[in-house]
């Protein structure tokens, strides 16, 4: 059994691993944070120093090796994505994840905690005036997006004076932003490139918004998911910063390319 099978295959070792992960102790203080039988931690931390991922120090406290911390992050990391997998059953059914980049539906359990916004028949457009509220409050703004929508454009050029603002837009769309009789945004902001986003990620200083395709390609500008915490801003940082290298600025491109 490898390593990984056997850290999996018992929830105690687990939580023996996960816990000393965060910090090292001694035996008897393991059996107050770990919800198991006494016998139960000590076959697990033998099982786990047998495997090389703890020792037990000069102090008879137990610690985590360099092997350990690296399962322990792995072990984390993957309960994390079950987690939001299983949170949002739904929307990982009906959406196309392979729009992102692999290397970002591996790490997908950075967005533990996230809310899954979607507009009810009441209110058909509520989704759409949160994002546009998010905006138009945020210092910064990173946004690539393969859609247009009237809505977004207006909020960006109210904010596009003050907020530090870069753009990622699919080649149509900004054929859209310059066909707009009213846009009155600033030469030098927000700044823009040129690329081939197949989902839509919004970052700002406090949030990141999410909007996948569906199965059949088509997007719903209604369903999103929404988180704010540091590990689910610093993903869609790197999401964008990847849309961001690939992209050129829009006088590089053929005007017949943008339609």
């Amino acid at each position: 059994m490898g390593v990984f099978d056997a850290v999996f295959a018992s929830s105690v070792r687990r939580a023996v691993l996960a816990e000393l992960s965060e910090r090292p102790r001694q035996r008897r203080d393991l059996l107050d944070d770990v919800d198991a039988s006494e016998s139960a931690v000590y076959n697990a931390l033998n099982e786990l120093r047998d495997r090389d991922l703890l020792r037990e120090g000069r102090t008879r406290r137990w610690e985590t090796t360099g092997l350990g911390d690296l399962v322990a992050e792995y072990v984390a990391a993957r309960e994390r994505t079950g987690d939001v997998l299983s949170t949002h059953a739904e929307y990982w059914t009906t959406h196309d994840a392979t729009a992102l980049p692999e290397a970002f539906r591996t790490t997908l359990g950075a967005l533990a905690g996230a809310e899954r916004l979607s507009s009810p028949d009441a209110e058909p457009f509520r989704v759409v005036g949160t994002v546009a509220d998010v905006i138009e409050r945020a210092d910064r703004i990173a946004l690539a997006t393969p859609l247009y929508h009237d809505r977004y454009a207006a909020a960006l050029e109210r904010v596009a004076c003050e907020a530090e603002v870069r753009l990622v837009l699919a080649p149509p769309v900004l054929a859209d932003v310059e066909e707009r009789e009213d846009a009155d945004w600033d030469a030098a902001n927000p700044v823009i490139r040129v690329g081939e986003p197949a989902a839509t990620v919004l970052v700002t200083d406090d949030s990141l918004l999410l909007s996948l395709p569906r199965e059949d390609g088509t997007h719903d500008p209604e369903e999103k998911l929404f988180a704010d915490t540091d590990r689910a801003r610093e993903w869609g940082d790197r999401l964008f910063e990847r849309h961001w290298q690939a992209a050129t600025p829009p006088d590089a491109v053929e005007p017949t390319a943008r339609h």
